[in-house]
Formats: C-alpha cells, sequence, structure tokens
C-alpha cells in the first residue's frame, strides 16, 4: 500500500474488518448457519444488521474506560 507505514496498517486494520463482518452472499438466498466470517468464529450475533454486529464486538464495552460505553 502507498503512503506511511502507520496509514496503511490503519487502513489494511479496516479492510479487514469489514471482510469478517459483511455477510456472506445475502443475495444467494441460501441457508446457512453462520451470517460472516465473525459469526461463525465467535458464534455469537448480536444484531440482525451486520454493522452493528461490527460496532458491538470491537467496542471494548467500557474496558479502558470506568464508565462503560453501553449499559
Amino acid at each position: 500500500m502507498h503512503g506511511h507505514q502507520g496509514t496503511s496498517e490503519l487502513r489494511l486494520r479496516g479492510w479487514a474488518l469489514l471482510l469478517n463482518f459483511r455477510p456472506y452472499a445475502p443475495r444467494s438466498n441460501r441457508p446457512r448457519t453462520h451470517d460472516s466470517p465473525a459469526h461463525r468464529l465467535n458464534g455469537k450475533r448480536y444484531h440482525e444488521h451486520w454493522l452493528h454486529n461490527l460496532m458491538a464486538s470491537t467496542s471494548l464495552m467500557g474496558f479502558r474506560n470506568r464508565v462503560p460505553a453501553i449499559r
């Protein structure tokens, strides 16, 4: 990737997150046991929409803060 090393790493991390949480071929209309690679790995699905699952899984749930982000 072009640019600075730090920028390239952040771009690659973002791309990997999107690939892990986006649904498997939603237009195929085939029933699947898991919605995405992250769902297959974790076995958890927090919400029907993949973007909500991404936000819930990547949040630290207040791990670094005394007050949790979601109550």
